[in-house]
C-alpha cells in the first residue's frame, strides 16, 4: 500500500496566492429562466485565479452532492468552463491547494431541464414503412403534422451518476398526441429502452432520464441517442432526426469517471503497479497532482473501509457496483467524509489529493482488487489501463 518515493514532478507543497471569486456569469446555453444547466458556459471573475486547477460545485447541503471540475483558467483574473452533468445548485468554489481555496460563493441554480431546442425535421422514425407515392394517397395539410422539439442534457453519461442523462422535449400540436421514445444503441442500431406516453399535453416541457442501465445491469459502453415519434389524432407520424452519430440527441455512454478531478501526471516507472517497495512489490498506481486537487468516485458503489493506516494514510476503500471489483484511494489529505455501507455515486466527491501516511509528495495511490475483494481473498491488478481509458474518455 506504501506510494512510490519520489515527487516525479508533482508539487503541493508551494504557496499559492488564495483565490478570490468575485462574479460568475453564464454565457452560452444558459436556461431562459436563468441560472445554468449542464454544458452550459460559465465565465468566473475575481483575483488570484492564475494557479486555480479546480472548481468545486457545492450543491446545497455537505459534501455527498459535491462535484468539481478541472481548469485551466484564462488569466489572474477569469477562468472559462462547462457546467458538468452532476453539478448541483449551490456556491462555487476555486481551489489551488490546502489552504489555498476561495471562500464559496452565493448560490448558482443549476436547472433539472434544458429548454428543449427545435431539431431539423421531421422525418419519418426509421422504423416507419416507407410509404406509399402521392398519387396512391391524400396530402396531408402541413399543419396537420405535429412538431417536435428536444434537448439532451449533455453529451456523456457516466454509469451510476446523480441523476442520468435526462431528455427533454415538447411537442408544437393544436391537441394531445401519442408519444414514444426510444433510446437507440447506435452501433447495433438496437433499441435498448423505450418509454410509452400515450397523452402527451401539446406545448408543454416533459422528460425522462437514463441512468445507464439495461435488464438490471450497465448497458454495453458506447454511443447512445434517443428517438421520439409523436402521432397526431389524424394518424400523422414524425420524429426527431434519424438516430445517428451526429444526432444532436446522441451521446456516449461511459462505465467509470477518472478519479481525479485537476492537473495530473502518472510518475516515472517507480509509480507502476508491480515496481519493488522494500521486500513487496506496489499494489496500485500513483496519479500526482497537488495537494487538494478533488477526487471522486471513479465508479460508484458502496464504501466498505474508511480509515486510517500509518503507510496508506487516509484512504477509502469502495465496492463497485456491478464490477466485483473494490477501487482503493490512498493518501488522502483528510478522513474522507463518507461512512461504511454508505451508497456513492460514480463522480462523487469522495475527498481530496494529499500526502497522509508512508507518502512523499501529493498523489493519489489508487488499488483495483478482482472479487471477493481488497484483503478478502481477491488480488490487486494493474489499474494503469483503466485509469488511462478513464483519463481520455473524461
Amino acid at each position: 500500500m506504501v506510494a512510490a518515493a519520489g515527487l516525479a514532478g508533482a508539487s503541493g507543497a508551494e504557496a499559492a496566492p488564495v483565490p478570490v471569486i468575485e462574479s460568475f456569469q453564464c454565457t452560452n446555453g444558459c436556461p431562459s429562466a436563468g441560472g445554468v444547466v449542464s454544458g452550459s458556459k460559465l465565465k468566473i471573475r475575481g483575483r488570484n485565479l492564475a494557479d486555480v486547477t479546480t472548481v468545486v460545485f457545492h450543491g446545497r447541503s455537505g459534501s455527498g452532492d459535491d462535484t468539481s471540475v478541472g481548469v485551466e483558467p484564462a488569466s489572474d483574473t477569469t477562468i472559462r468552463l462547462t457546467v458538468p452533468p452532476e453539478a448541483a445548485t449551490g456556491p462555487l468554489a476555486a481551489w489551488v491547494g490546502p489552504g489555498a481555496h476561495s471562500r464559496p460563493t452565493g448560490t448558482l441554480t443549476v436547472r433539472e431541464a434544458s429548454e428543449p431546442k427545435p431539431r431539423p425535421g421531421p422525418s419519418p422514425p426509421p422504423s416507419t414503412p416507407a410509404e406509399p407515392p402521392p398519387a396512391e394517397r391524400a396530402p396531408e395539410p402541413q399543419s396537420a403534422a405535429p412538431r417536435i422539439e428536444t434537448s439532451t442534457s449533455g453529451d456523456k453519461l457516466f454509469y451510476g451518476q446523480r441523476r442520468g442523462l435526462v431528455f427533454t422535449y415538447r411537442v408544437r400540436h393544436p391537441e394531445p398526441v401519442s408519444v414514444r421514445i426510444d433510446l437507440v444503441r447506435l452501433s447495433e442500431r438496437r433499441v435498448v429502452k423505450s418509454w410509452s406516453r400515450p397523452r402527451v399535453s401539446p406545448d408543454t416541457i416533459q422528460s425522462v432520464s437514463w441512468g445507464g442501465g439495461a435488464r438490471r445491469r450497465m448497458a454495453p459502453e458506447g454511443r447512445y441517442a434517443f428517438r421520439i415519434t409523436a402521432v397526431g389524432k389524424n394518424g400523422v407520424k414524425v420524429s426527431n432526426s434519424a438516430a445517428t452519430r451526429k444526432s444532436p440527441d446522441a451521446f456516449v455512454l461511459f462505465g467509470h469517471i477518472f478519479p481525479i478531478r485537476g492537473k495530473h501526471d502518472y510518475g516515472s516507472s517507480g509509480s507502476r503497479f508491480g515496481s519493488g517497495r522494500s521486500g513487496r512489490s506496489h499494489q496500485g498506481q500513483d496519479v500526482f497532482a497537488r495537494c487538494g486537487t478533488p477526487l471522486v468516485a471513479a465508479r460508484g458503489g458502496v464504501v466498505k473501509f474508511n480509515q486510517y493506516h500509518s503507510a496508506a494514510g487516509n484512504y477509502i476503500v469502495i465496492d463497485g457496483a456491478g464490477t466485483g471489483v473494490d477501487y482503493a484511494y490512498m493518501h488522502l489529505t483528510s478522513r474522507s467524509p463518507l461512512k461504511p455501507g454508505q451508497r456513492v455515486a460514480t463522480g462523487q466527491a469522495i475527498g481530496t489529493v494529499g500526502e497522509s501516511g508512508n507518502a512523499q509528495g501529493c498523489h493519489l495511490h489508487f488499488e483495483m482488487w478482482s472479487a471477493p475483494g481488497w484483503y478478502d481473498g481477491g488480488r490487486p491488478f494493474d489499474p494503469l489501463p483503466s485509469l488511462r481509458s478513464w483519463d481520455a474518455a473524461s
